[in-house]
C-alpha cells in the first residue's frame, strides 16, 4: 500500500488542504444523499458556522477548519482515512 506522501508527489498539483476540503464536501453530499442529513444548512448550523463557509469551501475558496472536520467525522462516525485520500469507504465500518 502506497503511503499518503507518496499518493501526494505522484499527483502534479496535489495540495493536501485542497485535499482534505474536497473530501469533507464528497462526505456532506454523501451523507445529504443517503438521508443522514438534510442539507448543509444542517451541517453548518449545528456546528455553529455561517451557510456561506460550506459554500466557500465546496468552491475551493476555503478550506474546512480542522475543529468542524474534527467534530464532523466524530459525530458521524466517518472514517478519518477517507479525508486523506487513503480509503474510498467513508465510514468506518464499510
Amino acid at each position: 500500500m502506497s503511503s499518503y506522501r507518496d499518493r501526494a508527489s505522484e499527483s502534479g498539483d496535489f495540495k493536501e488542504k485542497s485535499l482534505i476540503s474536497h473530501k469533507f464536501i464528497k462526505a456532506v453530499e454523501y451523507l445529504i444523499e443517503n438521508e443522514v442529513i438534510s442539507s448543509k444548512k444542517e451541517i453548518s448550523d449545528k456546528y455553529g458556522y455561517s451557510k456561506s463557509l460550506i459554500t466557500l469551501i465546496s468552491q475551493g475558496y476555503q478550506d474546512v477548519p480542522i475543529g468542524l472536520l474534527h467534530d464532523f467525522i466524530h459525530d458521524y462516525h466517518l472514517n478519518p482515512d477517507f479525508f486523506f485520500g487513503l480509503e474510498e469507504n467513508i465510514y468506518l465500518d464499510k
